[in-house]
């Protein structure tokens, strides 16, 4: 999204995702990521599921076209799409069990330790997910030359 849109037009993706995954880590900790761990099959499945997406991913990736949009009807992801996403993102269901699952408990009140757990993912993430958009909103431009492209 920073390649193709730069910094400024993809804030409420960055945004949507930061609250995404924060509601995310909420669910895991209230207790949605218990039963999934309690559950040895749906774990391996979900973990299985994640790996194969990110091969695929990374499948995809490698002959995605890298140079910024030149489609006039292409747009950034809404901030609402881009939180909802997370409900599909089995990197991001890996990330809020595991976390939830290490953390959580540490801390009382339980209510407290949701709130503190879901802080500290929200504000970590938010500044990773900018540098990301960041770094790439500053390649946008080499990223013109397809040969350059193939190369990064």
């Amino acid at each position: 999204s920073g390649i193709n849109f730069g910094f400024m037009r993809t804030i409420p993706h960055m945004l949507g995702v930061a609250l995404g995954f924060g509601a995310l880590v909420a669910l895991c900790a209230v207790g949605v990521g218990a039963l999934i761990v309690a559950l040895p099959g749906a774990y391996f499945i979900l973990k299985a599921f994640g790996t194969a997406y990110l091969l695929f991913f990374a499948w995809q990736l490698r002959s995605i076209a890298l140079a910024p949009s030149n489609n006039s009807f292409a747009k950034p992801m809404p901030f609402s799409a881009a939180a909802l996403f997370q409900l599909a993102n089995p990197k991001a269901w890996v990330m809020a069990i595991t976390g939830a699952a290490a953390f959580t408990p540490n801390l009382q009140p339980f209510g407290l330790a949701v709130l503190v757990l879901c802080g500290v993912f929200a504000g970590v993430n938010l500044p990773c997910i900018a540098g990301w958009v960041l770094l790439g909103a500053l390649l946008r431009r080499f990223l013109t030359d397809r040969l350059w492209a193939a190369r990064f």
